[in-house]
């Protein structure tokens, strides 16, 4: 399981965002440079919804393989809309072989998005939970073929905290208080949707 949250960050502010994060942080940034697949994979039983299926592989190692993911749908109910993060299930499978996505594609996955991601994540220590913060910007396909920004300026901010059933209230207090730290410069709140992931 996962507890999450999200927000965006204009280009002016990642500088002081960038700074405030590295004061916090375990040690320097990790790059971050992915192909980001999204695929919607056929419903094990008939009139049940497609299961989406999130491919990355990583593009700063040259002949990386891909990993895939599969998250659930946020925890619900009343006691999960008064926790200050969202909480869902995560499953993710080791590295496949580069011929992952072709064979997805033959078993009936059918495309839904492709982009890139590119950024920075940072790792905070917050009591005895360890937050990632990503800050990400979004890349498709422009005219010319090459990579162009889906929103120029706009960096997208995650921060996760990795937990389990029996331990997600104090993965939610750590990005709480993760969230607390940056409110100053972004806004961290609950997905409202369901977004892009790594």
């Amino acid at each position: 399981m996962e507890a999450w949250l999200h927000g965006a960050a204009l280009e002016a502010s990642l500088p002081p965002l960038q700074a405030l994060l590295e004061g916090l942080s375990l040690g320097p940034p990790t790059p971050v440079y992915q192909l980001h697949v999204c695929l919607a994979a056929p419903p094990a039983e008939e009139d049940a919804q497609a299961v989406e299926l999130h491919l990355t592989r990583d593009l700063t190692t040259p002949g990386s393989l891909w990993r895939v993911r599969h998250t659930a749908r946020p925890m619900a109910g009343d006691r999960a809309s008064k926790l200050p993060a969202a909480v869902r299930e995560v499953r993710e499978a080791a590295s496949l072989s580069g011929d992952a996505y072709r064979l997805l594609a033959t078993a009936g996955c059918r495309l839904q998005y492709q982009l890139m991601r590119r950024g920075f994540r940072y790792t905070l220590l917050e009591g005895a939970q360890a937050v990632s913060v990503a800050l990400l910007l979004l890349q498709g396909q422009g005219e010319d073929g090459q990579p162009a920004d889906l929103v120029p300026g706009l960096w997208l901010v995650e921060a996760t905290c990795a937990t389990s059933q029996e331990a997600y209230a104090d993965a939610v207090h750590a990005l709480a208080a993760v969230r607390d730290r940056v409110a100053g410069v972004v806004t961290l709140s609950r997905p409202a949707l369901h977004l892009v992931r790594t």
